[in-house]
């Protein structure tokens, strides 16, 4: 009679360990109804005469045709800036940590540069944007870039005040900009976008914030590749309306 009740539990407990065993995985971690506020909102506009959505200070925004009826700009904006006045090797120089190239804001370059403040002038029209500052980058080979960084309004209190919102413009070669997590020391995770020739990128305060941002090589500098067409980006920092 033991003998049976023994039998009879051992075989019970061995169909608790095969239904365990074969117990899938759970892909829902919680079942709990919320509001999330996203790290990072990604919008997406292909209205090329307005931006006509609500900014958000976690959104980053992207435009692919504001600049689609525009040709040849990335050679152009090149030309003009060769054209000026100043010698070229002392115009544009190496930056963050020679990365890549820049065009010296010291020198009074853009006044003689109508296409560079054509497309800043679209750029302010197009988000209702109280520019600030501009700057134009060249990564004239595949392995120049950007290194993580944050916007002087994360740090600085003062431009803060006064700068809410980044707004970059790609031109020539299909480079990435990525956005490195900043506020959790645990984690550095990445999230990328390829930016093709004439797209428009932006982010907001919150962004640049709680993430770095850069632009990634192409290529190491052991692999001595140059590319066929380089990129520039012309980059704005202002002021736009946005929810608190």
């Amino acid at each position: 009679m033991n003998r049976n009740i023994i039998k009879k539990d051992n075989s019970k407990e061995n169909i608790k360990i095969v239904e365990k065993k074969n117990r899938k995985p759970k892909n829902t971690e919680s079942f709990e109804v919320k509001k999330y506020i996203p790290d990072m909102k990604i919008q997406f506009s292909t209205n090329n005469i307005k931006y006509d959505n609500i900014i958000d200070p976690n959104d980053v925004i992207l435009v692919p045709n504001l600049f689609q009826n525009d040709e040849n700009l990335y050679k152009n904006l090149l030309k003009e800036v060769f054209a000026t006045k100043y010698n070229k090797k002392e115009l544009i120089i190496p930056w963050h940590e020679e990365s890549h190239l820049i065009v010296d804001d010291n020198y009074d370059w853009k006044k003689d540069c109508p296409i560079f403040n054509y497309v800043v002038d679209k750029i302010a029209n197009y988000f209702s944007m109280d520019i600030k500052a501009t700057r134009m980058n060249w990564y004239q080979y595949d392995t120049d870039h950007k290194f993580f960084h944050h916007d002087a309004a994360a740090i600085k209190p003062h431009i803060a005040k006064k700068q809410n919102f980044t707004v970059g413009v790609s031109f020539g070669s299909t480079r990435e900009i990525a956005f490195q997590v900043a506020n959790h020391k645990d984690c550095r995770n990445i999230v990328s976008i390829p930016l093709k020739d004439g797209t428009t990128y932006c982010f907001s305060k919150d962004v640049n914030i709680n993430w770095k941002h850069g632009v990634l090589p192409k290529a190491l500098k052991e692999e001595n590749i140059k590319t066929e067409k380089g990129r520039i980006s012309i980059i704005v920092w202002g002021y736009v309306e946005m929810n608190k």
